[in-house]
C-alpha cells in the first residue's frame, strides 16, 4: 500500500507545477490522495507527455515497456519496500 509517510517524501521531492504518471494504476489511484490531502494539488498527475516524474507500483504482471525501463535501467529517486520487496518507486523524467 502507498503509505502517507511516502506521500510526504513524494511531496517532497517533487517542484510545484510538476507532472506525476502513475505506473502499473490507475490515473484514479492518485486523484484519491489528491481528495484527502495527501497528495499536493500542485503535482498534476492529468497532462499530456512528456512527464516530469513517474510513480511505479511494482506489480510486474501489469508492466509495459516504460515501466520495464523503469524498473530495470533508471535509478529510483524514492522508494518505499517491505521485507525487501520493493513496492512503490518514485523516478524523475526519463533519460
Amino acid at each position: 500500500a502507498l503509505k502517507k509517510d511516502f506521500i510526504e517524501v513524494i511531496n517532497a521531492i517533487i517542484p510545484a507545477d510538476k507532472s506525476l504518471k502513475p505506473c502499473s494504476m490507475s490515473f484514479a489511484f492518485i486523484q484519491y490522495y489528491k481528495d484527502r490531502g495527501w497528495l499536493r494539488e500542485d503535482i498534476h498527475h492529468d497532462r499530456e507527455p512528456p512527464w516530469d516524474f513517474y510513480l511505479l507500483q511494482c506489480r510486474q504482471g501489469m508492466f509495459r515497456e516504460t515501466e520495464w525501463y523503469l524498473y530495470k535501467q533508471q535509478k529510483p529517486l524514492a522508494e518505499i519496500q517491505v521485507d525487501g520487496v520493493p513496492l512503490f518507486k518514485l523516478y524523475g523524467a526519463l533519460k
